[in-house]
């Protein structure tokens, strides 16, 4: 399997701080309804477990299920879990979205930027497993691409941050459109101005927004609540 974030985990956790400190809290309150005595919560698309450490600062002694097809972002996530002191409530799955097989019951799921990256049936599969495993009442917060802020064609810088006498800077930009859209991340770093490294990591990313996810939350019998530009709660109708 071609590592599609093999170019970017080296940057990510150092640019990504003022992202997840809006993400962060936002996933925190969504999870307020989770059944950590029911199940684990299950961290899909961990990356390097931004993710997974707010799933753990919100909810003390719950286990998680961390899944990372990602070799490289898993060294990351493998180092956090181990600094943080988690490695008795987390479990790391070296497995995609759709080779993961869920547990038989879930307390939750956390699905972060994912759903973009993988093919419509897939999708539809993933949505209606989780349902079948999910509680009453407990969520599953999935993050789309911002509708605020989608992969432009003209370059828009989206992070900028020192680190020590460099400075880093990603940019995105887009092409196509569809299930054809391909999104680009830029990754600089620069010293008195001038670029001493850049990584251009291609990242495919259908166009799936907010409509779609409620659409496809219908037929798994859930419904979606928007709580932020990007994110969305899925919980049972039942």
């Amino acid at each position: 399997m071609t590592d599609i974030y093999a170019g970017a985990a080296e940057f990510y956790d150092l640019v990504a701080g003022p992202l997840w400190a809006r993400k962060g809290p936002v996933l925190a309150a969504a999870l307020r309804t989770a059944r950590t005595d029911l199940g684990p919560i299950v961290d899909i698309g961990a990356g390097t477990g931004c993710s997974t450490e707010v799933i753990a600062d919100a909810l003390p002694g719950a286990a998680i299920v961390a899944v990372e097809p990602s070799p490289c972002m898993r060294i990351a996530l493998s180092a956090r879990v181990a600094l943080r002191g988690l490695a008795d409530r987390v479990t790391i799955a070296a497995a995609t979205a759709g080779e993961f097989t869920l547990p038989q019951r879930i307390g939750g799921a956390v699905v972060y930027g994912v759903l973009g990256h993988i093919e419509p049936p897939q999708r539809t599969r993933l949505l209606a497993d989780l349902a079948e495993r999910l509680p009453p009442g407990a969520p599953v917060v999935v993050e789309l691409m911002d509708e605020t802020a989608p992969p432009s064609r003209a370059p828009l810088r989206i992070a900028r941050t020192p680190v020590g006498d460099h400075i880093y800077e990603v940019w995105s930009r887009g092409s196509g459109s569809g299930s054809a859209t391909m999104w680009t991340l830029t990754y600089r770093v620069l010293h008195d101005h001038r670029v001493i490294r850049e990584a251009e990591v291609p990242m495919p990313w259908a166009e799936y927004g907010l409509s779609d996810l409620r659409d496809e939350a219908e037929r798994s019998n859930m419904r979606c609540l928007r709580i932020a530009p990007d994110t969305a709660v899925l919980t049972h109708r039942n």
